[in-house]
């Protein structure tokens, strides 16, 4: 299983891809009716839809600084993944069987092979909460370490200095 880094405006964190390929397919789930009428968000949804299916293995990315640049969708996106979070379990499995998500999955891989994404509830929870926190901007700057972010929340995760010579 591989891990994928998300970034907006200069900060991010680093969580497992099965966690974040499927809070991106609920967040498509979730903001799929309004997207008829957005082209803007309908282009968003294109895209983390992929993320979410194509097994990016270590490559996941939302891509938000681009996909999150007009405002509107943002404010969007901010209220959709508030609901999405308070809609998750507590425990269990988190799997998307949903039928418009199934539809657009076989349109954006242009009917290649896909997977629908699962995970763990906590830690689809806790990454939900560190995208939100992310794009309202209230996730802590970590000049010195990485966040990274599994079923029990956020930790740092120090950087590993390459320009030290162990000698």
């Amino acid at each position: 299983m591989g891990t994928s880094f998300v970034d907006y405006r200069g900060c991010g964190f680093w969580t497992r891809d099965a966690a974040l390929e499927t809070i991106l397919g609920l967040m498509v789930v979730d903001l799929q009716p309004l997207s008829r009428s957005n082209d803007a968000l309908s282009a968003v949804l294109d895209w983390w839809t992929l993320q979410a299916t194509a097994g990016f293995n270590g490559c996941v990315s939302p891509s938000l600084d681009e996909k999150l640049a007009d405002l509107s969708v943002r404010s969007v996106v901010i209220a959709g993944l508030r609901r999405v979070l308070a809609g998750l379990p507590a425990d269990g499995l988190v799997e998307l069987a949903d039928h418009g998500f199934s539809e657009r999955a076989e349109r954006v891989t242009k009917g290649g092979p896909w997977r629908c994404p699962y995970a763990l509830a906590t830690w689809v929870t806790e990454v939900a909460k560190a995208l939100l926190a992310l794009i309202e901007g209230k996730l802590p700057a970590t000049p010195d370490d990485f966040w990274w972010v599994d079923e029990h929340g956020r930790s740092k995760l120090p950087r590993i200095r390459r320009d030290v010579n162990p000698a």
